[in-house]
């Protein structure tokens, strides 16, 4: 087994990429690119470790990343052709992508909790493995999330049932949903 280490990372705003296709790094030499990606990570991570934000986990930065929701991510990786490669195995895409070798689509993948595996037929010497993720926001988007959102309601009546049951006032325990600047 080899992994792939060499990786960039190219992000682009959804309304830049106006529903192309781009199955080849070529087609994105004109967007912000990251390099020396050691193996693919959240783009939280990318924009933490390359001093754009601060960290998304400390006060209010959560807030700042919320303008980066509707990015789609690009991972590049160029390898050479190994005597005995015949599947290349992905763990853990978050959540929906298309994987290209060569500027073909080798699959999609749409769960992040299993691996996912695609046989490799053929091999050039110098072969570029493209993994497009799509913003989660934009493909949630497009699901009936209404029995979503009767859980939310759910989650409401059983956290009152448990203030209730521990004898703590409602208050103490919140939900929080909206914009910031709306809070």
């Amino acid at each position: 087994m080899r992994k792939i280490n060499n990786w960039k990372l190219y992000i682009v705003d959804d309304s830049d990429l106006l529903n192309k296709d781009i199955n080849s790094s070529s087609e994105l030499s004109s967007f912000k690119c990251f390099t020396d990606i050691k193996t693919p990570i959240t783009l939280e991570e990318v924009l933490y470790k390359n001093k754009i934000l601060g960290h998304p986990y400390f006060s209010v930065n959560c807030w700042d990343y919320q303008k980066y929701e509707t990015y789609h991510m690009f991972f590049v990786s160029t390898f050479k052709k190994a005597k005995g490669i015949n599947y290349l195995r992905f763990n853990g895409i978050d959540t929906v992508s298309s994987i290209y070798l060569n500027n073909n689509l080798l699959g999609n993948t749409d769960n992040c909790f299993i691996p996912h595996t695609f046989k490799v037929n053929e091999l050039k010497d110098d072969n570029e493995l493209l993994i497009h993720i799509y913003p989660s926001k934009i493909e949630g988007a497009k699901f009936d999330l209404s029995k979503v959102l009767y859980s939310f309601k759910y989650n409401k009546e059983v956290i009152n049932l448990l203030a209730k049951s521990l004898d703590i006032p409602k208050s103490s325990i919140t939900l929080i949903y909206g914009d910031k600047n709306k809070l």
